[in-house]
């Protein structure tokens, strides 16, 4: 393992899983190779790819193995006594995580350390710090989850000295709660790779739907996002057969996994609606293949009705080619204008998706624009390269002024 690391990033999601920021991760680790870079994260050893071999060491797994008698016993208490003990990480996975990354907090001594959405842990974590060290927030979301009084500790210096956000929304949803909003915050958005994210021929799209044995002939509007309410595909069902009875072409994808109980749901609306023809729950994929969805596909919808931070599933899509359609909420806008993306307003409205879905689907002309219109906005402002330089010239700042 490192010493004197640079940066610590503490995501407990580990990056190999689906998700986001986790391979937002991956990426820093393996492309800004002037830091000395280590992400910890919680879950049970992974056979390490071919290409992964290199970066090996970059990679922490922690778990419950090598917890010491008193915090194996602690786990065993009831949940309304360990509520009196002195941490406020969590549940038990998040109060081990916390643990094994205090302990081998001095072996790696990082100057910088980012928390990944990890709102509880700064103020524990200062505990063990006895060396200069920056702690920064990557707060992906906008705050209206914490409680008042969670929300006062993390935006206070007690806690964090940056607060880095994707979104000027987000950093004013925020401020406005606050009756004081203590450290600096920094704006930098996600960053996709526009060389696996590209458009495709008509030729590999063919090739593509044969692998995801979708229709050839079908026109294909894919939804790809963690399948739970706040991401609305419910709303896109109950549409779906309005939208068959103007285009009976139509067909949804709907991709990825989530949760349990809302797939059923889901099921249930296509049984009842019968749209088993024109409807496929495609379930999680492997994150390799994410990409191969949107070169598959002729339009994304994302109708999303919790305000994101800047959604991935939206910047790949625009960066794939695809004209797409999404919920009008602060952080999207902040980023794309009308002429680069359909904005519906008022997205838990009855069948407010109809109307652009057709839109689209008879407007050819419209969805080139579009796709090309998104794709550029897109090489321009959130690639990888783009965005790397800029998280790179932020990291240096930041290593510069430790004290």
């Amino acid at each position: 393992m490192k010493h004197n690391v640079d940066i610590l990033h503490l995501s407990k999601k580990p990056h190999f899983k689906t998700g986001s920021f986790n391979r937002f991760i991956y990426e820093q680790i393996r492309q800004l190779g002037e830091f000395r870079q280590i992400m910890i994260s919680y879950g049970d050893k992974k056979k390490t790819s071919s290409g992964e071999k290199e970066l090996e060491d970059c990679f922490v797994l922690v778990n419950s193995q090598g917890l010491n008698i008193f915090q194996k016993l602690f786990l065993k208490l009831p949940i309304r006594f360990r509520a009196f003990g002195s941490t406020e990480a969590g549940g038990p996975e998040k109060l081990i995580y916390l643990w094994q990354i205090a302990k081998l907090l001095p072996q790696l001594k990082p100057k910088i350390i980012i928390f990944y959405e990890q709102y509880k842990m700064g103020i524990e974590l200062r505990k063990v710090i006895k060396w200069p060290c920056k702690f920064v927030l990557a707060h992906r979301r906008f705050s209206h989850f914490l409680e008042k009084k969670e929300f006062k500790r993390y935006c206070s210096l007690e806690a964090y000295d940056v607060i880095w956000t994707q979104t000027h929304a987000a950093y004013r949803f925020d401020k406005a709660r606050a009756d004081r909003y203590e450290p600096m915050v920094k704006v930098i958005p996600n960053a996709v790779d526009v060389d696996k994210f590209r458009p495709v021929s008509s030729e590999e799209k063919c090739h593509l739907r044969k692998k995801w044995s979708l229709p050839e002939q079908r026109f294909i509007i894919l939804l790809l996002s963690r399948q739970v309410p706040k991401k609305g595909a419910h709303l896109l069902l109950h549409s779906w057969p309005k939208i068959l009875s103007e285009a009976p072409n139509a067909f949804l994808w709907i991709v990825g996994g989530g949760d349990a109980q809302y797939r059923q749901y889901l099921e249930k609306m296509v049984g009842i609606l019968n749209l088993h023809d024109s409807v496929r729950l495609q379930g999680p994929i492997a994150q390799s293949e994410v990409h191969l969805c949107y070169q598959a596909a002729d339009v994304y919808v994302f109708p999303t009705l919790h305000p994101e931070g800047m959604a991935n599933t939206l910047l790949e899509a625009a960066a794939s080619g695809l004209p797409c359609i999404a919920a009008d909420h602060q952080g999207a806008m902040e980023h794309y204008s009308k002429d680069e993306v359909i904005f519906v307003a008022d997205p838990n409205l009855e069948d407010s998706f109809i109307e652009p879905v057709l839109n689209l689907i008879r407007n050819e002309t419209l969805r080139e624009s579009l796709k090309h219109a998104a794709r550029k906005k897109v090489e321009q402002y959130y690639s990888q390269e783009i965005i790397f330089a800029r998280l790179k010239e932020f990291y240096r700042r930041q290593l510069a002024t430790i004290f």
